[in-house]
């Protein structure tokens, strides 16, 4: 996603704007039977047809992305950070690099210099801004091999994205650090991090979505993902960026078959250019159960940390002479 080459195509902040505003002015069913539903292994942060709930307190979350690997100077990304919440937002997005962290199959690293995400997470925290984990293994992002790692990608490893044994030991390394740094920055924890992506843009959930047509292989990848995330302490909300106009995957809602794989919540993945109807036609599939991601229009609790200094100087810059 070329956030900083292609401006008109800033997903991940800007949907949050659209979809919040979709649901402002009534593009959505306001009816009040959505249950409120949590994952069972924690109830600190709920959902229902119309927002997250953070401790029983509706949470409008208004975020941008930032990729640390794209800023390799740690000392720059509380820079960063600090103007993300200066600009009213709560939240930030972050995509984390197969390629970056293991830059061969015998090694990862998450301690060095900009490979260090437990000081990423840390400044986040302090500064009081929520946090969602994008690990992949694919992320797109604009990335050569969509920042899988380049060693992966050879044919030695068996098919990309599959549930094949060799391409499960090539990122089980990389996603167990993923996970193991994230796990005491967790919002459960009196952490940051509000929700945990796995996979990107995968919409392999069916051969055929329009008869509900099970893809085994690719929901058994999804399966390991998730058992992954779990197995390594992650209790909060798993996500996917899927459905978009490619395919509807992953959702609790469509999957009225019991075909598996399904995330907690899944989010929209649309270019804001798209009408406001189309993007929250997904939303409105099914009310059985969650129903996507969307955003209430009330703010609730603050972000964990401490509150931002407040400004104090009045003072006008100079302003330049006239010509």
């Amino acid at each position: 996603m070329g956030y900083f080459f292609r401006p008109w195509a800033l997903r991940s902040g800007m949907i949050w704007i659209v979809l919040a505003l979709c649901l402002q002015f009534g593009a959505v069913n306001s009816s009040t039977s959505w249950p409120l539903l949590d994952n069972e292994l924690q109830h600190a942060i709920q959902w229902d047809h119309y927002s997250l709930l953070v401790n029983g307190e509706r949470l409008f979350l208004f975020g941008g992305e930032m990729h640390p690997f794209r800023l390799p100077v740690p000392e720059l990304w509380e820079d960063i950070l600090q103007k993300i919440k200066a600009t009213g937002m709560r939240m930030v997005s972050i995509y984390t690099h197969w390629g970056f962290h293991a830059p061969s199959p015998d090694k990862v690293d998450f301690s060095t210099g900009p490979h260090n995400l437990t000081r990423f997470l840390e400044m986040a925290r302090d500064i009081g801004l929520y946090v969602i984990v994008r690990p992949g293994p694919y992320i797109n992002g604009e990335l050569s091999a969509g920042g899988m790692a380049p060693w992966a990608i050879t044919g030695e490893y068996g098919p990309l994205r599959s549930n094949g044994t060799a391409f499960t030991r090539a990122w089980t390394p990389y996603l167990d650090g993923i996970a193991q740094v994230t796990r005491p920055f967790q919002l459960t924890d009196n952490g940051t991090v509000i929700m945990y992506q796995i996979e990107n843009e995968f919409a392999k959930q069916w051969k055929d979505a329009k008869t509900k047509s099970p893809n085994p292989e690719a929901i058994a990848y999804m399966e390991k993902l998730e058992q992954n995330a779990r197995d390594n302490g992650i209790v909060v909300p798993l996500i996917h960026n899927v459905p978009n106009r490619s395919g509807a995957s992953w959702s609790k809602d469509y999957d009225t078959v019991g075909a598996g794989g399904n995330v907690d919540i899944y989010g929209i993945d649309s270019y804001v250019s798209h009408t406001c109807p189309s993007l929250i036609l997904p939303l409105t599939r099914n009310s059985s159960h969650n129903a996507g991601l969307a955003f209430s229009r009330t703010a609730a609790t603050s972000p964990p940390g401490p509150s931002p200094t407040t400004l104090t100087n009045s003072k006008k810059p100079p302003q330049p002479s006239r010509p």
